[in-house]
C-alpha cells in the first residue's frame, strides 16, 4: 500500500512530471479545467501554447510565474517548457524535496515564494526612478503637500542592498520592515526615497492601503458590505425624514432594502467574524484596565491626556442589554513612533476614526468605535492599535486604518483557548516494556535516577490558574489562602498586574494574575487545564526524607524537583486573555523570576489560527533578544480537518519548539481499539491509496462521524462524483446508479442553489450520504468544516449521512474519481487499525493533533510527544482548598489528552536538558566520577537543536490523521520525530560508550561567513546526527516568507566535498542525518550565513536589530572527538587527569606517545628537554602535578620540578620554548597553568595546552606542548599548532608511587549500625600523624597543620571537604621519609556527634604496595581524643617489615580517564598513590601496549647506590606506630570517638 500524499505520478510522453506540485500562472496566461484528467492531457497535446496541465484536470496556456507545493497533486510540464518563454523558471528544486513532507499548504497562492501576501511580486506597479522623477521630487511634490512622509515599497538587487541601506538613511528614510525575498518597506519622503532607489537601481511602489488589508480583513469587508449599505440606507432615511437631502431618494432605498434582506444576507457577517474578539468578550475588560493607565497618564502629562479620561468612561451605551456587538480589528504601526506621532495614536487617532465613521456621540451611541493601544510607545517589537467596531463600520474602519500612514498592516483579532506515568518512560527511554506499562511506578526513569529531577529550573507557564492547595504544589508554609492575600499591584507602574514573588516557595515561585483580573481569578478552576498542564511539568509531591528526589506515582510530571513562575491567563472557565504585547507583558515576567523556558498550551481558534501573527512576532521577537530562553508551544489540536496545514499561532512561530501529540498509549493499558474511516481506491498500477475522512472535521463518537461510521460498519460503500453538475445544483444523472452511494459534491463549482436544493437532488435519487468540499476562501487559508455558515448540515433535515471535507481534501478526492485507470473508490469504516497491522501504539500520531508545514512551508510540529490521555493533577476551585495543609491538600488526577498535555511533557524534559548542561553532565554522561564535565547554562538555541537532534523517527507508526503509516521525518505529522532523551543526552551505564554529544553554542555568522567545525571521528557503529537552529528576526505579519535570515548546514566526510542532506530556505532548523558511516570517518560541519538581513532594517525600542545573528549546533550519535571550537565549552574547558588527586599535588612522570615510554620530559635547572632516564625516578624525570583550579571550576595544574620552579611559556607563539621559572600565585601566570585534553586514542594520552595558548577565537589559534621535532633525547619543549595526529603532542601521564602512605579510614560497622560501606553518611574524624626527625624535632602532620608540609610529607586534607570517609598523609615520589617512629591517632572534630559504632581501618602503602592494613571496630558512644602526650601503650614496628610485607613496589601507573575518577573516593586509592596494576586500562577497555617503568626495578637498582643506602637506612630505622590514646571525662563534654588499638583487648598488637 502507498502512502497517499506522497503522490505516485505516472510518467507521459513528452511531459516532465512534477509530484505534489501546483503552478502559478502569470497574470496573462489562460487557465482552464477539463472533464478529467485526460481530457486536460489531450487539450495540452493539441495546444502548442499549453505549458502544462495536472491530475486536477487543470491546464494552463501562455506561461507560468513559479511552482509550489500541493498535496497529492501530478503537474505535467512540457518538456523544455518550464515557463514556456514567459518564466525565467527552471524546473522546480523545493525546499524540502517530495519525500519529506507529506501534508500540503492550506492555501497555494500563499505557498510559493516571498513577497506581499496581498499581491503578487508581479501584481505590483513598481517603477524605475528617472532622473526626472528624482528631480520632480526634490522637494514636497504637491501630491506629498500633505504629507510629506509615507510607507513605499522598495524592490531591490541582492549585490546592491548595503549600498541602496545607507543611500536611504543618509535621505532620513526608515527602514521601516524586510520583507522576504527582495522588499524593503520605508517610510520617507518621496524625493528621498526615489534618489536612493535610482542610485541603486531598485524598484519602487506606494505601499498603498489595499495592500495593507490582511486577506482576513479583505474578507471581512466583503462579508459586512450588506451590513455597511444597511447602515447608509437608515442614515439616508433619516437625513430625508429630516428633509435634509433631495427628494426621490426613496427609490434608491427600496432598492437597497430588496438588495440587502436577502436570505442570504447573514451568513457573511457570521462567518467572517466568527472567531473575532468582541466588546463583550474581551473589549470591555481590556477598556477598564487601559482606563487606569489613561487615568495615571492623564495626571502626570496633564492636558494631552485629559480627554481619554473624559471618553474612555463612556461604554453605558455599548453595555447596554441589546446593544450591537463590537468587533476587534488590529493595525500594526510602524516602530519608533516619536512622543508626537504617540500622542496622536493615542489621543487624536480615535477621535477621528469616530469622525471617519460618522459616530459623534459616545455617550449615547453603541457603535462608537473604542480604540485601545499596546506599545505603542515603544519596547515591543509589534505595536499595535486594537479598534471595535460595529459590523456596519467594519469596511470604513479598515479602509481609515490602512490609509494611516504609519500603519503596515491590519488584520482581524483573535480569540485564545487552552490547547503522566506512560509518557515519562517513553520520552526518558524511547519505548515502554510491558512492565513498565503494568506498573510504571516501580522502577526509577534512568534520567531521574542519575539526579535529574529538574533541581534548581524554573518552568514558566501561562494557563488558565494553578490549584496550589493540590499536594503536587503545596508548600506546607503556605496555605492558599495566604498566597492570595500576599497578591499586589507594583503601584509605580499602572496597569501592572497582580503578582507574588516567593523564591523560597516549594513549587511557585511567581503567581501573576492578568492585569485586566483581580484576586477572584486566584487558583483554577474544578478540572482546570492549567493544574493539569503544571502537573505534567512539575509535579511532585513533597520530597522523600532525604530531600534528594520527589515522592513518585502516576501523575508525578517530567521534572518533579523543579519550580513553576505561572501567569494565570483565565477570565473563565475555558476562556483565556493573553497579555499583549508578549514580548513585553507576558514572557519577561518568566525571565524575572529566574525561568528561562517557558510552556504554553493555548493559542487562538478557526483557519485564522495559521498565520503568522501577532504572537508569533512576540515570541520571535522575544527569543531573538533572549536566544537563552526556549518556549515549548502546542502546536494546535485540529488535525481531523485533514489533509490542510492546520498548526496554529504561537506554535508557527520561527523560534518557538512546537509540540504535536503522540499516543500514549501501550498493548496493556486494555484501551478500545483504534478505528477510522478511510477513503480508499485502487490507482491505475493496482495500488491502494487512502486517507482518513473526517467528516465535518469530527472524530469518532461525534454525530457526523457516527452518521458515516453507521452506513461504512457494514462493508466498504461506493463514493462516485456528482453529474452532471459536480455541484449538484440540478437533478443527478439518470445514467448513473446512486443508490446506496455516498455523493461527492463540490461547493466551489459553479452554482448558487441552496444547501437544501442539492441535498434534494442527491437523496431524490436514494445515495446513502452526502460529502461536500468546501471552496475557496479567497486569499485568505481554507476555512475548517465548522467554520462554514453558508452549508451547515444542521440548517437541514434529511435522512442522509451528510457532512463537510475540508477543500484540499475534497479536491483531492475529487481528482482520483476523476482519474482515468482509478478504480473501486469506496468509504471503509475499519474498526481496529491494529487488526489490520497497523502500528497504532506509542509509534503512532494523534488523530487530533494538528498538521504543518506552516503556510510559507516550514515544518510544524517541531518534535511530538504522548498526548493521547495524559494522566496528571486535578484541581479543585480555589474555594474547596484555600486552607489545605499537607494531610487535606489535593490528590485528584484525570485524564485529559491534546497537545496540551503533550506540550508540558517535553517542558518538563527539556528541563532536565538544562540541568543536565548545566550541572555538568556533558561531555561524559555524569557530572561525578568522570575526568570531563564542562557545567554551563545551554542557550534555548542549542537545546532546541538538541531536542530535534535526538528525536526518535515515528517510521513505521500510523497517523491517525492521514490513516496512513509514518515515514522518517520529517513531516507535517511526526515533525523530526518523538521526544526521546535517550537519543539527546549520554548517561554514563545507560547509553552505552559508542553514545556520545558534541555542541557548539552561541555562534555568530555574518553575511557570506563560513563557521567549520571540526574534530569528530565517526565509530561505525551507529548514525551521526546534527542539527544547526538559530533563533530568526520576527518577520512583518504581512509576509509571504517568514524567514529573515537564512543559514544552511552542510558537512563533509574526510576532507571530501561539502554536502547537504537538504536544501531549504524556509525554516531555522536543519538536520543532517549521517548514516553508513566508516569506522574513523573524519567528519566536519559547516554553517554558512547564505543570507543575513535583518540589519537592513532600523532599529527601534523593542526591535533589536543591532544584534549578531545567533545559532547552536548539536552532534548526537556515534563518534569520538570534540567539536574543535571555541564555542564548545567540552573543548575549551581542561579536563582532569585520571588517577590523580584533585586538591593535592602528585607526582608523576610525562612520556610523549611517539616514544612508546623510551623518552619522559626532564628538568635541569632552568631547562626541561626530553631525556632517555625514565626508568628510575629522581629528581629530573620527577614532576608535580599541582591542581590550579580556575574560578569557574575548570582543573588547570602547575607543573613543578623538584626545586619547586614552574614550568613555562612566555608566549603562545608558535615555537615558544618552555623553562622552569619561579611560581606566580595569580594573575600573570597563564604561562604557568596547564589544561590536559584527552586524545580520542587506543592509548590514554593527552594534549597538554597552556592557558595562555587555549585560543579565545578558534581551534586554529590553540597551541599544544610538543617536543621540538624530531623528538629525541635533548630536544626542548616547544608550542605547535595542536593536532590529535601528532603522537608528539600527546602524552601519557605515568603515576609515580608514594614513597609511603599512611590512611586511615572509617565506616558505620554492618553488625551494629547502617549497612552501607559508602559515603551516604559523613562522619567527622581527623587524623595526625606524628614523629621526631633525626634532629630531635617534632613534626606533625593531620588537620591542625592542614597547610604545612613537614619531612617532605603532606596531609592530603580534609575528609567532610572530599565527601569521604577517610584521611591521608602521604611521602611522594622520589621523597626520604625520615628515619623516625611515627605515631598514628584519630580525633574526632568538634561538630562529631555520637552515633553507630564505626569500623575503623589503617592502611600503610610502600611504593604504591599495600604493606599492611588492619581493621578494628569502635563503639562512638566512648569519649575518646588525641591529647598532648598521647598517653598509652607504644609498639614499634620497623620499616623494614613494612618494605618486606609491601615487596619492592608496584608498577607505575598510567593517569587514565577510561576507569579513574576526578576525586579517588575509596580508602583504598585516597592517598594519591596508585593502586598496583599490571596493565593499565584505557578508554577503550583494553590493555595499553605502553608500560611503565617497573618499581621493582627501581628499588632493585637502588640498593648500590646512595639513594638506595639512604632508603634502606629508613628501612632499617623507620618505627610506624599505630596506638590508641585514652581520654579522662574532662577532656571532652560531648563523647567523641577516636582510634582504637589492635583489638579490644587493652593491650597493643604487633603490626
Amino acid at each position: 500500500m502507498q502512502w497517499l500524499l506522497y503522490s505516485a505520478c505516472p510518467s507521459r510522453p513528452g511531459y516532465v512530471v512534477l509530484p505534489d506540485t501546483n503552478w502559478i500562472k502569470t497574470t496573462s496566461s489562460v487557465e482552464g479545467q477539463s472533464v478529467g484528467a485526460a481530457a486536460a492531457e489531450a487539450q495540452c497535446n493539441a495546444d502548442p501554447s499549453c505549458v502544462a496541465w495536472n491530475n486536477f484536470a487543470y491546464w494552463v496556456r501562455s506561461g507560468v510565474r513559479s511552482y509550489f507545493r500541493y498535496p497529492g497533486l501530478c503537474t505535467y510540464v512540457k518538456s523544455g517548457s518550464w515557463g514556456n518563454g514567459v518564466c525565467s523558471c527552471q524546473q522546480p528544486t523545493y525546499t524540502l524535496g517530495s519525500s519529506q513532507l507529506n501534508v500540503g499548504y492550506a492555501q497555494g497562492q500563499q505557498a510559493s515564494g516571498g513577497g506581499l501576501r496581498t499581491a503578487p511580486r508581479d501584481g505590483i506597479a513598481f517603477r524605475s526612478p528617472s532622473s526626472l522623477d528624482v528631480q520632480e521630487a526634490g522637494g514636497v511634490s504637491s501630491a506629498d503637500a500633505d504629507e510629506s512622509f509615507t510607507l513605499y515599497l522598495v524592490a531591490f538587487q541582492r549585490g546592491s542592498v548595503q549600498s541602496l541601506r545607507r543611500d536611504l538613511g543618509a535621505g532620513g528614510v526608515t527602514v521601516v520592515d524586510y520583507v522576504p525575498d527582495d522588499l524593503l518597506i520605508v517610510l520617507g519622503s518621496r524625493g528621498a526615497v526615489m534618489q536612493a532607489a535610482q542610485r541603486n537601481q531598485a524598484l519602487v511602489a506606494p505601499y498603498n492601503p489595499e495592500l495593507r488589508v490582511s486577506p482576513e480583513a479583505a474578507a471581512a469587508v466583503q462579508a459586512t458590505q450588506p451590513a455597511r449599505r444597511r447602515r447608509d440606507q437608515r442614515r439616508r432615511r433619516a437625513l430625508a425624514s429630516l428633509n435634509l437631502d433631495q427628494k426621490g431618494s426613496g427609490g434608491a432605498e427600496d432598492g437597497d432594502s430588496v438588495e440587502y434582506e436577502g436570505a442570504d444576507t447573514a451568513y457573511g457577517d457570521q462567518q467572517a467574524l466568527r472567531n473575532v474578539p468582541t466588546w463583550k468578550s474581551h473589549g470591555a475588560r481590556e477598556w477598564r484596565h487601559n482606563l487606569l493607565i489613561a487615568t495615571a497618564a492623564a495626571a502626570n502629562s496633564g492636558p494631552n491626556f485629559s480627554h481619554m479620561r473624559r471618553l474612555m468612561p463612556a461604554t453605558a451605551a455599548v453595555d447596554a442589554p441589546g446593544a450591537p456587538t463590537l468587533y476587534a480589528f488590529d493595525a500594526a504601526l510602524v516602530l519608533g513612533l516619536d512622543a508626537a506621532q504617540v500622542q496622536e495614536v493615542k489621543g487624536q487617532w480615535p477621535l477621528d476614526l469616530a469622525a471617519a465613521l460618522g459616530r459623534a456621540d459616545a455617550e449615547t451611541d453603541p457603535c462608537w468605535p473604542r480604540a485601545i493601544t499596546h506599545g505603542v510607545a515603544g519596547g515591543t517589537a509589534t505595536p499595535t492599535l486594537r479598534v471595535y467596531v460595529c459590523a456596519e463600520d467594519v469596511p470604513d474602519s479598515i479602509a481609515w486604518l490602512s490609509s494611516r500612514p504609519t500603519v503596515t498592516w491590519v488584520w482581524p483579532a483573535t480569540k485564545h483557548t487552552p490547547t503522566n506515568a506512560y509518557a515519562g518512560w517513553i520520552l526518558q527511554t524511547g519505548d515502554i516494556t510491558d512492565a513498565q506499562a503494568a506498573n510504571p511506578t516501580a522502577e526509577v526513569r534512568p534520567y531521574w535516577a542519575a539526579g535529574l529531577q529538574g533541581q534548581n529550573i524554573i518552568v514558566g507557564v501561562g494557563d488558565t490558574g494553578l490549584d496550589l492547595g493540590h499536594c503536587s504544589f503545596l508548600d506546607p508554609v503556605y496555605t492558599p489562602a495566604s498566597l492570595k492575600a500576599l497578591l499586589q499591584r507594583n503601584t509605580s507602574v499602572p496597569g501592572s498586574p497582580l503578582r507574588w514573588y516567593l523564591p523560597q516557595h516549594r513549587k511557585v515561585v511567581q503567581y501573576v494574575i492578568h492585569p485586566e483580573a483581580d484576586e477572584s481569578y486566584f487558583g483554577d478552576y474544578a478540572k482546570g487545564h492549567g493544574t493539569h498542564v503544571c502537573g505534567s511539568i512539575a509535579g511532585g509531591t513533597a520530597p522523600t526524607a532525604s530531600g534528594s528526589a520527589a515522592a513518585v506515582d502516576v501523575q508525578t510530571g517530567g521534572a518533579p524537583l523543579a519550580r513553576l513562575s505561572f501567569y494565570d491567563l483565565s477570565k473563565g472557565e475555558g476562556d483565556f486573555v493573553i497579555p499583549w504585547p508578549v514580548d513585553t507583558q507576558l514572557l519577561p515576567y518568566h525571565l524575572s523570576a529566574g525561568a528561562y523556558q517557558s510552556s504554553d498550551s493555548w493559542g487562538p481558534a478557526g483557519s485564522v489560527a495559521v498565520l503568522y501573527d501577532r504572537e508569533c512576532v512576540g515570541y520571535d521577537a522575544f527569543l531573538w533578544s533572549h536566544p537563552e530562553f526556549i518556549s515549548a508551544v502546542a502546536n494546535g489540536n485540529d488535525g481531523e480537518n485533514a489533509m490542510m496545514g492546520t498548526a496554529a499561532s504561537p506554535a508557527n512561530a520561527k523560534n518557538v519548539l512546537a509540540v504535536g501529540a503522540s499516543h500514549n498509549a501501550h498493548p496493556n493499558n486494555n484501551e478500545s481499539p483504534e478505528d477510522g474511516l478511510l477513503f480508499r481506491f485502487e490507482d491505475s498500477l493496482g495500488s491502494t491509496q487512502q486517507v482518513a475522512v473526517f467528516p465535518d472535521g469530527e472524530g469518532r463518537g461525534l454525530s457526523r462521524y457516527n452518521a458515516f461510521q453507521d452506513i461504512a460498519t457494514q462493508g466498504p460503500i461506493s463514493i462516485v462524483l456528482a453529474s452532471p453538475n459536480v455541484s449538484a445544483c440540478s437533478p443527478l444523472s439518470t445514467a448513473v446508479t446512486w443508490a446506496g452511494k455516498i455523493v461527492l459534491i463540490d461547493l466551489g463549482a459553479a452554482g448558487t442553489c441552496s444547501l437544501a436544493t442539492r441535498v434534494a437532488n442527491v437523496q431524490a435519487r436514494g445515495a446513502a450520504g452526502l460529502l461536500m468540499s468546501l471552496y475557496a476562501n479567497g486569499n485568505s487559508p481554507d476555512l475548517r468544516p465548522k467554520e462554514d455558515s453558508r452549508f451547515d448540515p444542521d440548517s437541514v433535515t434529511t435522512t442522509l449521512a451528510l457532512a463537510r471535507l475540508p477543500r484540499v481534501q475534497g479536491q483531492w478526492m475529487m481528482s482520483a474519481l476523476k482519474t482515468a485507470g482509478n478504480r473501486n473508490a469506496r468509504l471503509q469504516y475499519i474498526g481496529d487499525y491494529a487488526a489490520e497491522g497497523y502500528n497504532v501504539g506509542i509509534e503512532s500520531v494523534a488523530s487530533f493533533s494538528s498538521i504543518g508545514p506552516t503556510l510559507d512551508g516550514r515544518i510544524k510540529p517541531d518534535v511530538v510527544a504522548p498526548g493521547y490521555w495524559v494522566e496528571s493533577a486535578k484541581a479543585k476551585k480555589y474555594a474547596s482548598s484555600s486552607l489545605a495543609t499537607p494531610d487535606t491538600c489535593g490528590t485528584g488526577a484525570y485524564l485529559m489528552a491534546g497537545t496540551s498535555m503533550a506540550t508540558p511533557l517535553v517542558s518538563g524534559h527539556v528541563a532536565l536538558v538544562r540541568q543536565y548542561f548545566r550541572e555538568g553532565f556533558y561531555p561524559s554522561g555524569a557530572k561525578t566520577g568522570v575526568t570531563h564535565s564542562a557545567p554551563f547554562d545551554p542557550s534555548g538555541m542549542l537545546i532546541k537543536a538538541l531536542v530535534i537532534g535526538g528525536a526518535k523517527s515515528l517510521q513505521g507508526g500510523f497517523a491517525l490523521g492521514a490513516g496512513n503509516p509514518l515515514r522518517a521525518g520529517p513531516d507535517g505529522y511526526q515533525g523530526w520525530g518523538r521526544l526521546n532523551l535517550a537519543g539527546t543526552l549520554p548517561l554514563r551505564d545507560v547509553s552505552g560508550a559508542a553514545f556520545r554529544v558534541q555542541v557548539a553554542d552561541m555562534g555568530t555568522i555574518q553575511q557570506g561567513q563560513q563557521v567549520v567545525l571540526a574534530g569528530l571521528k565517526a565509530t561505525g557503529t551507529g548514525p551521526v546526527y546534527a542539527t544547526l537552529v538559530w533563533y530568526d528576526f520576527p518577520a512583518p505579519q504581512n509576509a509571504k516568507k517568514t524567514l529573515i535570515n537564512d543559514l544552511d548546514l552542510s558537512y563533509s566526510i574526510n576532507e571530501g566535498a561539502l554536502q547537504t542532506i537538504r536544501p531549504d530556505s524556509v525554516n531555522t532548523v536543519e538536520r543532517a542525518e549521517l548514516t553508513d558511516l566508516d569506522d574513523g570517518a573524519r567528519l566536519s560541519f559547516t554553517v554558512n550565513g547564505t543570507s543575513i538581513n535583518h540589519q537592513l532594517m532600523d532599529s527601534a525600542p523593542g526591535r533589536d536589530t543591532h544584534l549578531p545573528q545567533r545559532w547552536a549546533l548539536a552532534v548526537v550519535g556515534h563518534f569520538t572527538g570534540l567539536l574543535q571550537t571555541h564555542l564548545n565549552p567540552a573543548f575549551v574547558r581542561p579536563q582532569y587527569i585520571a588517577n590523580i588527586e584533585t586538591t593535592t599535588s602528585t607526582s608523576v612522570l610525562l612520556s610523549p606517545l611517539s616514544s612508546s615510554g623510551g623518552l619522559c620530559v626532564y628538568a635541569q635547572g632552568g631547562s626541561v628537554s626530553l631525556s632517555s632516564t625514565c626508568t628510575l625516578p629522581d629528581t629530573g624525570n620527577t614532576l608535580v602535578l599541582e591542581p590550579d583550579v580556575a574560578a569557574d571550576e575548570a582543573p588547570f595544574y602547575r607543573i613543578r620540578n623538584s626545586g619547586g620552579a614552574c614550568l613555562t611559556f612566555g608566549s603562545a607563539t608558535t615555537g615558544a620554548v618552555a623553562g622552569f621559572s619561579a611560581c606566580i600565585i595569580g594573575g600573570g601566570s597563564d604561562g604557568q597553568r596547564f589544561g590536559f585534553f584527552q586524545a580520542d586514542n587506543a592509548v590514554t594520552s593527552y594534549q597538554v595546552v597552556p592557558k595562555l595558548a587555549l585560543g579565545v577565537g578558534d581551534s586554529s589559534t590553540r597551541r599544544c606542548v610538543a617536543p621540538a621535532a624530531p623528538a629525541a633525547a635533548g630536544k626542548a619543549l616547544i608550542l605547535a599548532a595542536c593536532s590529535e595526529d601528532d603522537d608528539n603532542q600527546l602524552f601519557q601521564v605515568w603515576v609515580s608511587p608514594d614513597a609511603m602512605s599512611i590512611t586511615l579510614s572509617w565506616a558505620p560497622d554492618s553488625a551494629t549500625g547502617s549497612s552501607g560501606s559508602d559515603d551516604a553518611d559523613l562522619y567527622n574524624l581527623n587524623l595526625y600523624v606524628r614523629w621526631i626527625n633525626a634532629a630531635g624535632v617534632l613534626k606533625q602532620l593531620g588537620y591542625a597543620s592542614r597547610t604545612e608540609e613537614n619531612g617532605d610529607g603532606r596531609y592530603t586534607g580534609d575528609n567532610i571537604e572530599k565527601v569521604r570517609n577517610s584521611e591521608s598523609v602521604v611521602w611522594p615520589a622520589a621523597t626520604q621519609p625520615d628515619a623516625a617512629t611515627y605515631e598514628v591517632c584519630a580525633e574526632p572534630a568538634a561538630s562529631f556527634m555520637a552515633g553507630p559504632t564505626l569500623t575503623l581501618t589503617l592502611t600503610v602503602r610502600w611504593l604504591g604496595e599495600v604493606a599492611f592494613t588492619h581493621s578494628t571496630t569502635f563503639d562512638t558512644m566512648q569519649q575518646y581524643a588525641c591529647e598532648e602526650g598521647w598517653p598509652g601503650y607504644e609498639q614499634d614496628l620497623a620499616l623494614q617489615q613494612v618494605q618486606a610485607a609491601g615487596g619492592s613496589g608496584g608498577s607505575m601507573q598510567q593517569a587514565d580517564a577510561g576507569t579513574g575518577t576526578v576525586a579517588p573516593d575509596t580508602s583504598s586509592n585516597s592517598s594519591g598513590g596508585a593502586a598496583p596494576s599490571t596493565a593499565v586500562s584505557n578508554s577503550a577497555g583494553s590493555s595499553a601496549s605502553h608500560q611503565s617503568p617497573s618499581v621493582s626495578t627501581i628499588v632493585a637498582a637502588a640498593v648500590g647506590g646512595v639513594v638506595g643506602v639512604a632508603v634502606l637506612a629508613l628501612a632499617v630505622l623507620g618505627v610506624v606506630r599505630w596506638r590508641r590514646a585514652v581520654l579522662s571525662q574532662r577532656a571532652r563534654v560531648t563523647p567523641m570517638p577516636v582510634l582504637a588499638g589492635g583489638g579490644n583487648s587493652g593491650r597493643d598488637s604487633v603490626i
